[in-house]
């Protein structure tokens, strides 16, 4: 909050400051030694990664190998090092503060390896209290990926409720019968991992990363957050406001607060209408007990899919994970079957103010399930039509080319019961209708005639590459796709066919998809009210 903002600054500055005259501990340096080694790990995972640091570093140090250099003198810094470097840069006259107010209320990397090892292929297991083990090992980077899904989600929550799951989710963290909300902070830290929670429409999830040294301690900690979480109702109380404050970014982010308006006029009364952050209101009548009873309802063994990938021996990680979660037998409820949302019969029109100085685009088709036979020829057609991660294609190359929009982009969100077809374009309010008009062009164009043999050949190419570059390259990734998958009911595998499956595509499969899917719509225009 603005008001706290003083507050806050003084608060850094004295922390800062305090280095000047007492030494830190080691235990202190041991840490950040081992985090900030960790985020180098985690920076090189990628191509892409592994390439801009050796050239960076080449420009600016003469040395492509510097990074190596770096982390060993990183790990010969004394505290009174620190303590001479703080005296030397940390004063008043060198200090420059800056604050973003808000105008209205409220407000890497680590030395490549120069050969690699292939990955072996990944496996899935039950263990013996019927979670549903998902296991990779890879050797190339030192680390290791904890994820662990569950189905539930906002499908179903009600107006009332949604946010439920989201909260849930973040309960998890904030104490066990062992640990208090501090001491799991602090166990992350020290082992230089990263941990998330959260929901989305159809599953709830926990993921961690970390060193592989650190396996043993990031399992028995992870075990713990999914199995003894206590639900203490301070606690509660700090996550809500931590939701609150989310929602409330949402709101200042144009493209999320766009998509979650086109989402309500697409979806209506169906739950896929609702974001899994939920709403102010919901979120703030929620209860603890609540929550605590979807846990206890959905956290359960024969609801969970848990994914160990990376730098760890499969048999060890088996056996680890199995004595972790050796007393997991909680039993949960059936899962209640989603809601037939059955699309639209019309097409649907709205125009909503925003107070933003630029005007939003945002079209939603009704789509398909994720295990449609239609989502290879769509995704193609995605990529046809704007490209697939970064922009290019129909749209991107007429609307950029006649400087009507800033960003335009397409993408295929495919759900359990049926998603959507979604087209988002940033624009100045005087060129929304110029930019609609041309956008309902090309999606018209889809449909009645067939694209070329070189278009069809470069989406086909595009989604390769994405595929490689975005969605398959690190482990981590692959670890995510795959407990997704698995527990959405599509296999951990689904994705290891998709190549030879794009590559299939040919101009009448995307033009059937184009006729099949871009039918009727909701539009949803946002722009500032006229004066």
């Amino acid at each position: 909050d603005y008001d706290k903002s003083r507050a806050a600054i003084d608060t850094t500055l004295a922390e800062i400051y305090r280095l000047k005259h007492s030494n830190v501990t080691r235990q202190e340096i041991a840490k950040a030694v081992t985090q900030i080694t960790s985020d180098y790990a985690f920076g090189f995972q990628a191509v892409e990664d592994q390439a801009a640091t050796i050239g960076t570093d080449l420009i600016r140090t003469g040395n492509p190998d510097y990074e190596e250099l770096f982390l060993k003198k990183v790990a010969q810094v004394t505290p009174e090092d620190i303590r001479r470097v703080a005296n030397k840069y940390f004063y008043d006259d060198a200090l420059t503060i800056a604050v973003l107010k808000p105008t209205g209320a409220g407000g890497g990397a680590k030395a490549a390896k120069a050969e690699t090892e292939v990955a072996a292929a990944a496996t899935k297991t039950k263990l013996a209290n019927g979670i549903t083990l998902l296991q990779k090992q890879d050797k190339n980077v030192p680390l290791v990926h904890l994820r662990a899904y569950f189905r539930g989600g906002s499908y179903l929550e009600t107006p009332e409720t949604v946010g439920g799951f989201n909260l849930m989710a973040g309960m998890m963290r904030r104490g066990t019968r062992t640990r208090s909300a501090e001491k799991i902070a602090a166990e992350m830290d020290g082992m230089g991992g990263s941990l998330a929670l959260g929901s989305q429409e159809d599953y709830f999830y926990c993921s961690m990363d970390l060193l592989d040294k650190n396996f043993d301690r990031g399992l028995d900690l992870f075990a713990d957050l999914l199995t003894n979480s206590t639900f203490n109702g301070g606690e509660f109380e700090k996550e809500r406001e931590v939701a609150l404050a989310d929602i409330l970014a949402r709101s200042d982010d144009w493209q999320a607060d766009s998509e979650a308006r086109m989402r309500k006029l697409l979806y209506g009364a169906h739950p896929y209408a609702f974001d899994p952050l939920g709403e102010e209101a919901s979120v703030k009548s929620l209860t603890v007990a609540q929550v605590r009873d979807l846990y206890e309802k959905y956290v359960t063994p024969d609801n969970m899919v848990l994914a160990i990938y990376g730098d760890v021996d499969p048999a060890y990680a088996r056996a680890a994970a199995a004595k972790a979660f050796g007393r997991f037998n909680r039993k949960g409820v059936a899962l209640p079957a989603l809601n037939v949302w059955q699309g639209l019969d019309r097409d649907v029109v709205e125009t909503q103010p925003t107070d933003k100085e630029q005007a939003v685009i945002f079209i939603g088709y009704p789509g398909m399930d994720p295990g449609s036979p239609d989502w290879y020829a769509t995704r193609v057609l995605d990529a046809i039509t704007s490209g697939i991660g970064y922009p290019g294609g129909w749209l991107h190359e007429t609307l950029r080319g006649q400087k009507l929009v800033y960003i335009v982009h397409a993408w295929n969100y495919a759900l359990p019961e049926r998603g959507y077809f979604a087209i988002m374009a940033a624009t100045a309010p005087e060129t929304a209708d110029s930019a609609l008009t041309i956008i309902r062009e090309k999606m018209a164009k889809a449909k009645n005639e067939y694209v070329t043999d070189e278009e069809l050949a470069m989406g086909k190419r595009i989604c390769n590459i994405m595929e490689d570059v975005s969605y398959s390259q690190t482990s981590a990734d692959q670890a995510t796709f795959a407990a997704q998958y698995e527990i959405l009911g599509l296999g951990y595998n689904w994705r290891d066919s998709l190549r030879d499956k794009i590559n299939a595509v040919t101009k009448e499969d995307v033009r059937r998809v184009a006729q099949k899917y871009l039918t009727n719509s909701a539009t949803l225009v946002i722009k500032p009210a006229t004066k």
